[in-house]
């Protein structure tokens, strides 16, 4: 499941700090220093200790997964890098096959053979995503030339609530 903010958001430039984790050397977040300091402002302040900021780094294309120890996560696309991406539906009717790689927790790595897709976006330059990360996904490029993906997204993840929740939130915040 995902949804698009009624609002843009420009980050006008940011700063990588302290590697926090890396996913098979194509996901990799880090504390990040960013001068746009209304990114919290997407959530209720109450709810807010309960949220995490870092700049997401993929290089490659990501197939389908789950993420470890994040229920729903909001993406700010800074460089989307013209990528697809895909969630998926989990068929009940066969066992599926999924492996976790080395760094995931409770998060899945899933062949997507054994996936139905069920919808995607390709987001924008300032656009931000709201994102349920506990469903299958996965990151594809769209380039015509080739050339390897650098995606970019300031994310603000929270392992405590859940996509509905903070679905609720953005709507009190007038951000959906």
């Amino acid at each position: 499941m995902f949804i698009k903010l009624n609002k843009k958001i420009n980050v006008p430039e940011y700063s990588a700090k302290t590697s926090v984790i890396s996913y098979a050397g194509k996901i990799k977040y880090s504390t990040v220093s960013v001068p746009f300091n209304d990114i919290f402002s997407l959530v209720p302040e109450r709810y807010r200790d309960k949220f995490i900021v870092l700049v997401m780094e993929i290089v490659g294309s990501i197939g389908p997964h789950t993420d470890s120890e994040i229920l729903s996560t909001i993406n700010i696309y800074v460089t989307p890098d013209d990528c697809t991406t895909t969630f998926y539906d989990i068929n009940t009717d066969i066992k599926i096959n999924s492996i976790q790689i080395p760094n995931q927790t409770n998060g899945r790595v899933f062949d997507a053979r054994q996936l139905s897709k069920y919808d995607s976006f390709i987001a924008q330059t300032d656009e931000a995503w709201l994102l349920d990360v506990t469903n299958p996904h996965s990151v594809t490029s769209n380039k015509i030339d080739k050339t390897p993906i650098k995606r970019t997204a300031i994310v603000l993840q929270s392992k405590y609530y859940s996509f509905e929740q903070v679905k609720e939130m953005l709507k009190e915040t007038g951000y959906l």
